[in-house]
């Protein structure tokens, strides 16, 4: 959750509390983390990727993820280039 709340400029503890609000719903699941013991992973249920499928639907939003190739470093650099023209303009 700290790496995607980073992301996303949000706080860690506003990201749990949908993070947990998903697993309560059973639309998401939390899994181990391999590369962090003590911050496991988020992953969508069957049902949570139904009801995303049916948001993409409604939404027409069914485009491909064009972060697929895109190593988390170079997405933390862009966005740190992002805010620093934000800021200037």
């Amino acid at each position: 959750m700290p790496k995607l709340a980073r992301r996303l400029s949000l706080t860690r503890q506003s990201v749990q509390r949908v993070a947990d609000a998903l697993v309560e719903s059973r639309l998401a699941g939390y899994a181990p983390n391999p590369d962090h013991r003590r911050s496991p992973l988020l992953r969508l249920t069957s049902a949570g990727s139904d009801v995303r499928k049916s948001v993409e639907r409604l939404t027409g939003a069914a485009a491909p993820d064009l972060t697929d190739d895109v190593d988390d470093e170079d997405l933390d650099t862009t966005l740190h280039v992002l805010r620093a023209l934000r800021a200037v303009l």
